[in-house]
């Protein structure tokens, strides 16, 4: 669950679009270190299918951040959660 933000994050921080072919390589990177489970066809495979859960575990992650603030210091994470409802939203559509 955590490389879609890992690789997100690189990206957001390099400035490049999350399409930038560097992110596909760092993503083959980290999957190699699991080609035990499968060849890095079906790892690829197995994470597009997991990214729309990864986006659900976000939701629920900020959500449960959140909780533990009051309201009116959620500042710019005040998005977080619908944000990334939406966007898994706009995958499984």
């Amino acid at each position: 669950m955590t490389v879609l933000v890992t690789l997100r994050s690189i990206a957001y921080g390099l400035g490049i679009a999350e399409s930038n072919p560097t992110l596909g390589g760092l993503r083959d990177l980290y999957l190699a270190q699991w080609t035990d489970y499968g060849n890095l066809s079906e790892l690829r495979r197995a994470l597009e299918l997991a990214r729309p859960l990864a986006m659900l575990n976000r939701a629920l992650t900020w959500r449960r951040a959140l909780l533990t603030l009051p309201p009116e210091q959620y500042g710019e994470y005040a998005d977080a959660v619908p944000g990334w409802l939406q966007e898994f939203l706009q995958t499984v559509a």
